[in-house]
């Protein structure tokens, strides 16, 4: 049986190579490629990563020989991740505003979060990337505290209180969701909580200024 340690990073690596879409195992994982195959450690892969009867020696990218690389693979996974980030970060940020007539607004969806803004402009885009990227705690932004701000605004305003009850804290920040964000210029916004899943009457809105430096003026519509 593989040990644990070995165990734990081949799981790693399958969740991995499933959540990633259009993933290149020959050319991302070239170095563990064409060595030696062992049956019985095929088969332990096999069984592993779920791929069943399909899986076969063109499939396979780990073998015996392989052991020790995996035992130590955390840098490898880490490499590949930051490949996989450098990859969406360059797709993501080649976005472009579209115009909505309607709303007489320019929208865009970055990371996830869709934002509307009154300009085109790229001094707009950018802190909409910015603030994207802040949120959901990516690359310069990997220890932003923004979401346990965000609830703590929320958990000390009356009117949250009143509408809401008391809410715990780690309840709050599952049942918010991802928010859409709104563009005043290019240094503050409102942040609005329309999927939240407290109920299902209200939107929630935070002004802020900056990177969420300042949250003020919760507002509670519906």
């Amino acid at each position: 049986m593989i040990n644990q340690k070995l165990n734990d990073n081949l799981k790693a690596l399958k969740t991995l190579f499933y959540e990633t879409e259009n993933f290149d195992y020959a050319k991302t994982l070239q170095p563990l490629i064409d060595r030696d195959i062992d049956e019985g450690y095929l088969q332990e892969l096999s069984s592993l990563f779920g791929f069943g009867k399909k899986f076969s020696p063109y499939h396979v990218l780990f073998t015996n020989q392989l052991t020790n690389e995996i035992l130590n693979i955390d840098g490898y996974v880490n490499n590949i991740n930051q490949q996989i980030y450098l990859e969406k970060t360059q797709v993501e940020e080649n976005k472009e505003f579209v115009f909505n007539e309607k709303n007489n607004t320019y929208n865009i969806t970055f990371y996830n979060i869709k934002f509307s803004s009154p300009s085109n402009g790229d001094d707009f885009k950018q802190y909409a990337i910015k603030l994207a990227k802040n949120y959901q705690r990516m690359g310069e932004f990997a220890k932003s505290q923004t979401q346990q701000v965000v609830v703590s605004c929320l958990l000390k305003d009356e009117n949250f209180i009143d509408t809401f009850g008391n809410v715990d804290r780690s309840e709050l920040i599952k049942k918010l969701n991802l928010p859409s964000i709104k563009l005043m210029s290019n240094n503050d916004g409102v942040i609005e909580y329309a999927e939240h899943t407290l109920d299902n009457e209200h939107i929630i809105s935070i002004e802020f200024t900056a990177l969420y430096s300042n949250l003020t003026d919760v507002t509670i519509d519906g």
